[in-house]
Protein backbone atom coordinates (compact mmCIF):
# COMPACT_ATOMS: atom_id res chain seq x y z
CA UNK A 1 0.00 0.00 0.00
CA UNK A 2 2.81 2.60 0.79
CA UNK A 3 4.78 1.61 -2.64
CA UNK A 4 1.26 2.48 -4.51
CA UNK A 5 0.96 5.82 -2.72
CA UNK A 6 4.71 6.54 -3.10
CA UNK A 7 4.37 5.79 -6.84
CA UNK A 8 0.75 8.04 -7.17
CA UNK A 9 3.11 10.72 -5.25
CA UNK A 10 5.83 10.73 -7.75
CA UNK A 11 3.36 10.60 -10.66
CA UNK A 12 1.56 13.43 -10.00
CA UNK A 13 4.69 15.40 -9.20
CA UNK A 14 5.76 14.67 -12.93
CA UNK A 15 2.19 15.28 -14.36
CA UNK A 16 2.76 18.74 -12.92
CA UNK A 17 6.06 19.48 -14.44
CA UNK A 18 4.30 19.00 -17.52
CA UNK A 19 2.49 22.39 -17.67
CA UNK A 20 3.93 25.87 -17.30
CA UNK A 21 2.43 29.19 -16.45
CA UNK A 22 3.43 32.30 -18.51
CA UNK A 23 2.50 35.87 -16.59
CA UNK A 24 3.50 38.48 -18.95
CA UNK A 25 3.09 41.78 -17.61
CA UNK A 26 2.91 45.36 -18.80
CA UNK A 27 4.83 48.19 -16.61
CA UNK A 28 4.39 51.76 -15.78
CA UNK A 29 5.78 53.21 -18.94
CA UNK A 30 3.07 54.81 -20.93
CA UNK A 31 5.86 55.68 -24.34
CA UNK A 32 5.80 52.63 -25.36
CA UNK A 33 3.36 49.87 -26.60
CA UNK A 34 2.51 47.09 -24.25
CA UNK A 35 0.67 43.64 -23.69
CA UNK A 36 -0.38 41.56 -21.08
CA UNK A 37 -1.32 37.80 -21.35
CA UNK A 38 -1.41 34.61 -18.61
CA UNK A 39 -1.51 31.29 -20.15
CA UNK A 40 -0.41 27.91 -19.09
CA UNK A 41 1.90 26.24 -21.80
CA UNK A 42 2.19 22.08 -22.07
CA UNK A 43 6.21 21.34 -21.45
CA UNK A 44 6.28 17.87 -22.61
CA UNK A 45 6.80 18.20 -25.91
CA UNK A 46 8.41 21.29 -28.11
CA UNK A 47 5.66 22.52 -29.86
CA UNK A 48 2.40 22.98 -28.93
CA UNK A 49 -0.60 23.07 -31.11
CA UNK A 50 -3.68 25.37 -31.48
CA UNK A 51 -3.18 27.14 -27.65
CA UNK A 52 -5.32 29.99 -27.23
CA UNK A 53 -3.87 33.52 -26.20
CA UNK A 54 -6.18 36.40 -24.50
CA UNK A 55 -3.73 39.51 -25.47
CA UNK A 56 -4.34 42.47 -23.32
CA UNK A 57 -2.97 45.20 -25.81
CA UNK A 58 -2.23 48.79 -24.63
CA UNK A 59 -0.82 51.70 -27.21
CA UNK A 60 1.84 54.29 -26.29
CA UNK A 61 0.40 57.65 -24.85
CA UNK A 62 -1.23 57.90 -21.15
CA UNK A 63 -4.92 58.11 -22.37
CA UNK A 64 -4.53 55.26 -24.05
CA UNK A 65 -7.19 52.22 -23.50
CA UNK A 66 -7.04 48.88 -23.16
CA UNK A 67 -7.88 45.96 -26.08
CA UNK A 68 -7.95 42.61 -26.16
CA UNK A 69 -7.16 40.09 -28.77
CA UNK A 70 -7.64 36.70 -29.03
CA UNK A 71 -5.61 34.45 -30.95
CA UNK A 72 -4.80 30.81 -31.59
CA UNK A 73 -1.68 29.78 -32.76
CA UNK A 74 0.87 26.86 -32.55
CA UNK A 75 4.22 27.07 -31.95
CA UNK A 76 7.52 25.74 -31.01
CA UNK A 77 9.26 26.17 -27.11
CA UNK A 78 12.67 26.76 -26.81
CA UNK A 79 15.04 26.59 -23.15
CA UNK A 80 18.13 28.13 -22.54
CA UNK A 81 20.75 27.70 -20.12
CA UNK A 82 20.90 30.72 -17.82
CA UNK A 83 24.44 33.12 -18.32
CA UNK A 84 26.32 35.81 -17.52
CA UNK A 85 22.84 37.49 -17.53
CA UNK A 86 20.63 35.05 -16.27
CA UNK A 87 21.27 32.64 -13.41
CA UNK A 88 18.74 30.75 -13.99
CA UNK A 89 17.29 29.01 -17.49
CA UNK A 90 15.25 30.72 -19.10
CA UNK A 91 12.54 29.47 -22.14
CA UNK A 92 11.92 30.87 -25.30
CA UNK A 93 8.39 30.42 -26.81
CA UNK A 94 8.66 31.70 -30.58
CA UNK A 95 5.38 31.34 -33.01
CA UNK A 96 5.19 33.22 -36.24
CA UNK A 97 2.91 31.02 -38.47
CA UNK A 98 0.26 33.10 -39.87
CA UNK A 99 1.63 36.01 -42.19
CA UNK A 100 -2.09 36.11 -43.25
CA UNK A 101 -3.24 37.26 -39.93
CA UNK A 102 -2.61 40.94 -38.43
CA UNK A 103 -0.55 39.65 -35.39
CA UNK A 104 2.26 37.81 -37.52
CA UNK A 105 4.80 37.72 -35.00
CA UNK A 106 4.64 36.07 -31.42
CA UNK A 107 8.28 36.41 -29.20
CA UNK A 108 7.65 35.30 -25.67
CA UNK A 109 10.94 35.37 -23.74
CA UNK A 110 10.59 34.14 -19.95
CA UNK A 111 12.39 34.35 -16.56
CA UNK A 112 15.15 36.71 -18.92
CA UNK A 113 15.91 39.67 -16.52
CA UNK A 114 15.19 42.94 -17.60
CA UNK A 115 12.01 44.77 -19.19
CA UNK A 116 10.44 44.48 -22.15
CA UNK A 117 11.94 41.54 -23.39
CA UNK A 118 9.07 39.66 -25.41
CA UNK A 119 7.35 40.88 -28.12
CA UNK A 120 4.41 40.72 -30.57
CA UNK A 121 4.39 42.24 -34.15
CA UNK A 122 1.44 42.64 -36.30
CA UNK A 123 1.12 43.01 -40.09
CA UNK A 124 1.10 46.96 -40.06
CA UNK A 125 4.42 46.91 -37.97
CA UNK A 126 3.37 48.01 -34.82
CA UNK A 127 5.41 46.15 -31.79
CA UNK A 128 4.09 45.55 -28.51
CA UNK A 129 6.12 44.51 -25.74
CA UNK A 130 5.51 43.08 -22.47
CA UNK A 131 7.70 41.73 -19.36
CA UNK A 132 6.91 37.86 -19.27
CA UNK A 133 7.79 35.37 -16.29
CA UNK A 134 7.11 31.74 -15.37
CA UNK A 135 4.41 31.69 -11.91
Amino acid sequence: MLKFFVLSLLTLSFAQAADLTVECKMIDFPYKNQFAVTTVLPMDAQTFETLEFNFTLRDAGRDSEPRILVVNRSGSISKLPGGPGSREPFYIIVNSTDINDDLVYINLVLNYPGNFTSRLRFKDDMTYFGTCKTI
